[in-house]
């Protein structure tokens, strides 16, 4: 087994999932209504509940459908300053949970 994991880390990777575009894309969603809520925001076009665009190739793809799927134009411009913050937020309760796990496990024994 060991010669086996020796052997998959030693070959090169494989090229990275990159198909050639344009791309035409029909997203449907459900209800209508968020269809035409979210063609609103973001300024694409709809057809019922079809938001309708195209892109020249796959990286674009997929940053407009993460937009579509889970940010509104406010939220991403929050972005650059919300991860930071919330990664600092993080850092800070971890280093309070090191500094009170101490305490914790002297109290229980």
């Amino acid at each position: 087994m060991a010669n086996a994991a020796v052997m998959a880390v030693q070959k090169s990777p494989g090229r990275p999932y990159d198909p050639k575009g344009p791309f035409q894309v029909i997203v449907t969603m459900a209800p209508k209504k968020e269809a035409l809520s979210i063609g609103k925001h973001w300024k694409i076009n709809r057809k019922g509940a079809n938001l309708l665009f195209e892109t020249d190739n796959f990286p674009t793809l997929f940053w407009t459908l993460s937009r579509l799927a889970y940010l509104r134009p406010w939220s991403e411009r929050l972005l650059p300053i919300g991860l930071p913050l919330y990664h600092l937020m993080g850092r800070t309760g971890l280093a309070w949970v090191k500094k009170k796990a101490p305490a914790l496990d002297k109290n229980q024994g």
